[in-house]
């Protein structure tokens, strides 16, 4: 039976290093962690495999099935608060509500952050993990003091380790909040590394009315990067290289300058900065060993296994070898895989990101210098996938955006909704990412909304403002009149602005000074009788409207930021009753 391709080395929310020693120990038999597990598992729901559990508990050396590890969630007629223990990890997690097992969930980051360190060894054709030898050393310390040394030597062969120490090394003081190290860390542009600039969340900041609702926005306002950057912060502190403070950061929007004390800002310690040369393979240090998981090369993407299959390619060839992004390219051909010079740049800029560390030297030559390993790759006799229409139109746009950073091709991606169904995430997160594209990267003023009985976004720039509804379709969005008449409501709430219709009073985003205004949609594609419906939204308001696809939005963005349109000629652009064509 073919088994399922795991998503192993970013980890969310795992931090507790005795917690971690704790999944470690299962696997030593004389360990008191696994002595208990003898005790426990037979008073498991029945339903549960108890019987093959303790077998792959007594095994020689001992080898459990991932998913006898993980647990499988709630049974027949069980939600998850009440889910039964049915995972061995589980049984030696406490939970923090006081229940004396942790939820398959949580208990797989665990799992994920033991392999991610190479304390346990993963079989990946037979789903299985047991023990390193790294993890022996880890497992058998007998002292605080000891467990920390081997747990900072397992750090250190994890990359990502290397991006945020190497980054806030870089920065002044040795200080950056998260926000600033998510926006350079993983590849960016892509689902499963998501990230806001900090400019964006000081605006979103700025246009909250209480506490509670900066609290909110900035619970909703995480992107996956700035988790990742916020667990690995967490090890990073255990180990004395990192101390998490307060920053107070600020910038300026319409002439006036807004300044906030955001409390997710760290900084190098003194341990930390000695541990640099060591990251950085300076002086007389040797540089690490790293280890990375296959499936780190794209966790979360649509054309996942397409793109590992490529940046797996890509990294063999620039390993220990100087070449340039042409010859790349050349040789991807020969393997099938066609790509232009563009997207072997934004992949090298992703290892980077990722803390692969990347040469390139004055021949435009560049080189993985790391003594890298690559686990968990798959068998060999699996074929190379297809790329997806989605990857294709983010390719072709690579070589068009030289101006606008190409994180925001992810906005090719939500207006698809990844092709499937669209979650809550993926239309906030797209609502989102398309007013950082509109007030950070290009200038406008506004920002998203979202809420209940609000429009997405708003911007505007002088006297002209721009209602927006975010709309991510897999399939093509035709504009359905009910939804046609949910703008009529917006337009007609803007005109009359009366607090007794609508008392969340959206239209306050919008200066005293604009006086004219458009509507459009924003979707990956259009289908249908989208026109004539813009045309029903135009009779009933007398305001003019459009609809714009996730492609042309990014190159009338290009347009703007390479100065060849206004951002004013760029708004009027929005009153065409059509489909905008760049």
């Amino acid at each position: 039976m073919k088994k399922r391709q795991r998503a192993l080395g970013w980890v969310q929310d795992a931090a507790d290093w005795r917690k971690l020693k704790n999944i470690v120990n299962i696997f030593v038999a004389d360990s008191d962690v696994h002595k208990r597990l003898l005790e426990l598992i037979p008073q498991f729901d029945t339903r549960i495999n108890r019987d093959e559990m303790l077998k792959q508990l007594r095994s020689v050396p001992i080898t459990i099935e991932y998913d006898l590890l993980k647990g499988r969630g709630p049974l027949p007629g069980q939600t998850r608060a009440t889910a039964s223990c049915s995972g061995i990890a589980q049984a030696v997690l406490p939970a923090q509500n006081g229940r004396p097992y942790q939820s398959d969930w949580a208990t797989n980051s665990f799992i994920v952050w033991a392999i991610a360190l190479g304390l346990l060894e993963y079989d990946n054709v037979n789903d299985t993990c047991r023990l390193s030898a790294l993890g022996k050393q880890f497992a058998a310390c007998d002292n605080d003091e000891q467990t920390l040394a081997i747990f900072k030597d397992a750090l250190l062969q994890y990359p990502p380790v290397s991006r945020i120490i190497t980054l806030l090394h870089n920065a002044p003081n040795n200080y950056l909040t998260k926000f600033e190290i998510g926006s350079n860390f993983g590849f960016i542009g892509e689902d499963g590394f998501t990230c806001y600039s900090q400019r964006f969340i000081l605006e979103g900041i700025k246009n909250c009315h209480s506490t509670a609702e900066i609290n909110t926005f900035l619970r909703n306002t995480e992107g996956t990067s700035d988790k990742y950057v916020r667990t690995i912060c967490s090890w990073l502190i255990a180990a004395g290289w990192v101390q998490k403070e307060s920053k107070c950061v600020q910038d300026t929007f319409n002439g006036k300058v807004f300044s906030y004390k955001l409390n997710d800002a760290y900084r190098l310690t003194i341990g930390g900065r000695k541990i640099v040369n060591t990251v950085l393979g300076k002086s007389r240090h040797q540089r690490s060993h790293k280890i990375i998981s296959y499936s780190m090369l794209s966790p979360k993407a649509a054309d996942a296994t397409y793109l590992r299959q490529r940046r797996c390619n890509i990294i063999r060839f620039f390993l220990n070898s100087w070449h340039t992004a042409e010859q790349c390219v050349e040789h991807l051909m020969k393997m099938g895989i066609n790509e232009s010079v563009n997207t072997i740049i934004d992949d090298l800029a992703g290892f980077e990101n990722i803390g692969i560390n990347i040469s390139r030297n004055q021949n435009n030559q560049f080189q993985i210098k790391d003594n890298l390993t690559i686990c968990h790759i798959p068998q060999q006799e699996e074929q190379l996938a297809a790329k997806s229409d989605i990857e294709q139109i983010k390719d072709r746009l690579r070589s068009k955006l030289a101006n606008i950073d190409h994180r925001y091709l992810f906005l090719i991606d939500l207006g698809f909704g990844h092709g499937k169904s669209v979650t809550e995430a993926v239309a906030r997160n797209f609502e989102l990412m398309t007013a950082d594209l509109l007030v950070n990267e290009l200038g406008f003023n506004g920002g998203r909304l979202g809420d209940s009985r609000k429009p997405d976004v708003c911007v505007f720039n002088n006297d002209t403002g721009l209602i927006i509804d975010n709309k991510a379709y897999s399939g093509g969005y035709s504009l359905p009149m009910s939804q046609a008449d949910e703008m009529v409501r917006y337009i007609e709430e803007n005109k009359r602005r009366d607090a007794t219709i609508n008392p969340n009073k959206w239209w306050e985003v919008f200066d005293d000074s604009v006086s004219k205004f458009f509507f459009t949609f924003i979707s990956g594609q259009f289908t249908g009788g989208f026109v004539n419906r813009l045309l029903h939204i135009q009779n009933r308001t007398q305001v003019d409207g459009s609809v714009i696809n996730t492609s042309n939005l990014l190159l009338l963005a290009e347009n703007i930021k390479s100065n060849k349109i206004s951002m004013n000629e760029a708004l009027n652009f929005f009153g065409c009753l059509n489909e905008i064509i760049i």
